[in-house]
């Protein structure tokens, strides 16, 4: 690596400008807190409108400048760089090491007292976070400690690196790497809002989410087990009825890897057939993905004159609805039991609806419902997940 004196490169530059942006835009929020709380009343709605913006626009800074690291691991990024990639990531596991040593030197190794914060236990540190279970506190307690976490790591880290406190989430759930849920407790008291990362993926159908997101709601934010399965319950009848629209059950992917020349020789129209055998079986495994099986089925579909007319982009979005193609028969893959959202509106094909609650709902959300071990443990959220 070049130091900074010698040549800044242009990648420091962008997110330096970026990370200099959130500071002035954090800065201004606080700003208009501060007069607010100057003036002894709740901020104008003015004030509080123009906090949302720029709330939203320090996170949206905030999201680019964390997906940097990760889009230079993308073949398809013109500044792709997977040494700088690896190396972003592993001294991004370094200092989450490093602050959860410094936590937990002043906490778990005093669970009777004599630290700074008795009994905190750092449950899962990852990427550029770090969870600690603070035994004892309430929410008020927490958020101040968490303060004081921060300031404390941040003082020990480089000067380019800063741990923010960010929120209080009582209870959590930890499900898996980067997939947790809790209640958010509001700085001030409030009720709780429910709190996700990871569970949200963009290939879900809509119905799955909303479920999901009703039964972490019933769990976390309301404590009510019981409600969280009647709720499932229900949606399961709803869903096996047929009373749920098919628009809710669509899904789909990204077609990110092949391009329109790949697609066409997956479809047979290929001028030139004849490929090495790493290629064919690159070939075999796309195939038996349900968004590319989608792509080569719709250039199969669209040819006029011995040539699709069209036309998939690299990276490109294919929905698609799991339909009862083969009648159920046994043995019969997922990926050819596929529709588009036109075939399932204009052909009315039947939406498989089984496949839906068993394949999609079920493993979803017993991770959520099943507790083995009780034990807020990184461990113990592995060995709890549905085998």
């Amino acid at each position: 690596f070049v130091k900074r004196e010698v040549h800044e490169g242009l990648l420091p530059r962008v997110l330096r400008a970026l990370l200099d942006q959130r500071r002035a835009v954090k800065r201004r929020i606080k700003e208009l807190a501060a007069e607010a709380a100057a003036g002894g009343g709740a901020p104008s709605e003015e004030d509080a409108g123009l906090a949302a913006v720029l709330d939203a626009r320090q996170l949206t800074i905030k999201l680019l400048a964390n997906a940097s690291y990760g889009n230079m691991g993308a073949d398809t990024w013109s500044l792709c760089c997977k040494p700088l990639h690896e190396f972003c990531l592993r001294a991004g596991q370094h200092y989450c090491r490093l602050a959860a040593k410094l936590i937990e030197g002043e906490g778990a190794a005093h669970p009777t007292g004599g630290g700074r914060w008795p009994g905190a236990l750092v449950i899962y540190a990852n990427t550029d976070s770090a969870f600690v279970k603070l035994p004892g506190r309430t929410a008020a307690e927490a958020e101040a400690i968490g303060r004081e976490m921060a300031a404390f790591v941040s003082a020990q880290l480089p000067p380019a690196l800063t741990l923010e406190h960010e929120r209080v989430l009582m209870p959590l759930l930890l499900d898996a790497h980067n997939k947790y849920a809790g209640a958010e407790r509001p700085s001030g008291g409030g009720a709780p809002q429910l709190f996700q990362r990871g569970f949200e993926v963009r290939g879900d159908a809509p119905y799955l989410k909303i479920v999901r997101r009703g039964v972490l709601e019933r769990l976390l934010c309301e404590g009510d087990r019981a409600a969280a399965v009647a709720h499932v319950e229900a949606s399961a009848r709803a869903l096996l009825r047929g009373e749920v629209s098919a628009d809710l059950l669509v899904e789909g992917g990204f077609v990110k890897r092949a391009n329109q020349l790949d697609l066409m020789r997956m479809a047979g129209l290929g001028a030139d057939q004849r490929v090495d055998a790493a290629t064919r079986k690159a070939d075999e495994d796309l195939r038996t993905q349900p968004a590319y099986a989608m792509a080569v089925r719709l250039l199969q579909e669209s040819v006029v004159d011995g040539r699709p007319t069209r036309v998939f982009r690299l990276g490109e979005w294919v929905p698609y609805v799991h339909v009862s193609r083969s009648g159920g028969a046994k043995g019969a893959k997922q990926f050819e039991n596929i529709a588009s959202v036109e075939e399932v509106v204009t052909k009315a094909r039947p939406v498989d609806l089984r496949l839906t609650w068993e394949k999609r709902l079920v493993p979803d959300l017993l991770g959520q419902l099943v507790d083995v071990s009780g034990k807020a443990t990184k461990a113990a959220a592995e060995s709890d997940r549905p085998k």
